[in-house]
């Protein structure tokens, strides 16, 4: 039984997923995988195009990481402050959400969040609160808010 070298170009149930190396028969190869347009035949040319890719894809992938440990740590257990108007009972005029905590954070902290990474109650008091960011790669961060009256 003869072998052959091929790169997947897209998942195959049992055989591997997009952009993998296989060493599959060549008849399987040849009557099914390239004649479906799934793989393609692993010349020389194509090995080294997919190894640069794959360094390409891998050093994208550690700035992101370093991107991301930066953002956690300018913002893990930091402090911001903001100030409000509030009535006679200290309660805020303007509720304070995720949009004016994201302000505050590129202000404050120079960070720059997404709303859907942080999980908070709309604060409506003066008072000090712990708040949620949540990072890629199950990273969660507290951030304390000290609201107080302006």
């Amino acid at each position: 039984m003869c072998f052959m070298k091929i790169i997947l170009t897209q998942d195959v149930k049992g055989t591997g997923k997009k952009g993998e190396i296989k060493e599959v028969s060549e008849g399987f190869a040849r009557n099914f995988l390239i004649n479906k347009k799934l793989a393609q035949i692993a010349t020389k040319d194509i090995l080294l195009k997919e190894q640069a890719k794959t360094q390409k894809q891998n050093k994208e992938k550690e700035k992101q990481n370093l991107d991301l440990q930066k953002q956690f740590s300018r913002v893990n257990k930091q402090k911001i402050y903001i100030s409000e108007k509030v009535n006679d009972k200290n309660i805020l005029y303007a509720t304070i959400d995720e949009k004016r905590i994201i302000e505050e954070l590129q202000k404050q902290l120079k960070a720059t969040i997404e709303k859907k990474q942080i999980t908070m109650e709309h604060i409506k008091q003066i008072g000090d609160y712990k708040i949620k960011i949540d990072f890629a790669g199950g990273l969660s961060a507290i951030l304390f808010v000290l609201v107080s009256k302006e």
